[in-house]
This record gives structure tokens, C-alpha cells and sequence, in this order.
């Protein structure tokens, strides 16, 4: 008896670190709220999202000539700087959809196919975005849960990479290959 209410207690504890390290409800909910408070509206959002892009490129200067098109090499223009909010907005647009697994889908196959268009986007440029927000979120936050964001995140990338889809009319996961 003493052994299975060990054993109980053991599982019980794993289960607890294991939904701790997932993108849960819970999880999301946080992660919706420190983006929004951080994101904000206006001038706030602007100055997030050139130091976001300004430390990207400083750590990956050969991406320049992907953002080409939109003046990338002046990072103060006003072409790269509208980049910026559209970029933040559909960032925005996939945090506010964490909870709603179908239009989270629906929007990372959308960016994915986008990205893809283009060519150009390495898998780790993705790692590092995600990287660089999470600095921003932890400069803005005094209470920043950096391993929400991760857990989360992940899921981003993950869809932004291409690694699965969802067929959102169906609900089905179909892998595509690389």
C-alpha cells in the first residue's frame, strides 16, 4: 500500500513538471496577456518592434537581402519599419488565436505559404525571432514567465517552419516534407 501511494505521488509530481513545460490553457492565457500588455498600442508598439528586428539583424546580418524589398539595410525607413508592424501584427493576430487551435492553424499555414513564397527564411531565423521577443518581453516585464513563452512559442515556430500542418476544414494533421 505504502509503495502505489509512492508511485502515486510520483506521477502525480511528473504530471505536474510535464504540464508546467507545455503550452496549456493556463499557459496560453499568460502568454496572451504579457504579449498585449508589451505590444500595446502605438508608439509602444513601433519601438518593440524595431528593437526586435534592429537585434535580429545584428545577430544574423546575412538576412538583410531577404528584407530587400523593403529597405532592410535602413532600419529606421519608413518601408522597414511598416514591414515591422506587419510582421508584429500577424504575430499578434497568431498569440490571440493560441486558444482557438483551428484559426491558430489556419494562420501559421497561411504565414508558412507566405514565407514559403518568398524563400529565403531559414528555420533558425525563426528561433532567433522568437529569442529576440522573448528579450523584449522580459525588458518590458518585471514578471516576464520566459518558460510560458518558450512553451509556447515552440508551437509557432513549429507551424511557421512548415514541420505540420492542419487542414483547418477537416481537422487533421498532415506532415509536410522538406
Amino acid at each position: 500500500m505504502k509503495l502505489l501511494m509512492v508511485v502515486a505521488i510520483a506521477l502525480l509530481g511528473l504530471a505536474y513538471v510535464n504540464a508546467e513545460r507545455e503550452c496549456n490553457a493556463l499557459t496560453k492565457l499568460k502568454v496572451q496577456a504579457q504579449w498585449s500588455f508589451v505590444y500595446g498600442a502605438g508608439p509602444a508598439r513601433a519601438r518593440a518592434g524595431a528593437v526586435i528586428f534592429r537585434r535580429f539583424l545584428q545577430r544574423h546580418p546575412e538576412a538583410q537581402k531577404i528584407f530587400a524589398r523593403v529597405k532592410g539595410e535602413f532600419t529606421s525607413s519608413p518601408e522597414f519599419l511598416a514591414h515591422v508592424a506587419r510582421v508584429l501584427g500577424g504575430f499578434d493576430m497568431v498569440i490571440s488565436q493560441l486558444n482557438n487551435p483551428m484559426v491558430f492553424q489556419s494562420l501559421l499555414n497561411h504565414l508558412y505559404d507566405q514565407h514559403e513564397a518568398r524563400g529565403g527564411m531559414l528555420p533558425e531565423y525563426y528561433d532567433e525571432f522568437g529569442f529576440q521577443v522573448a528579450r523584449v518581453l522580459a525588458e518590458y516585464l518585471d514578471d516576464f514567465d520566459e518558460e510560458a513563452f518558450v512553451s509556447c512559442y515552440k508551437l509557432v515556430a513549429k507551424g511557421l517552419k512548415g514541420l505540420y500542418k492542419v487542414a483547418p476544414q477537416e481537422g487533421r494533421r498532415y506532415y509536410r516534407r522538406f
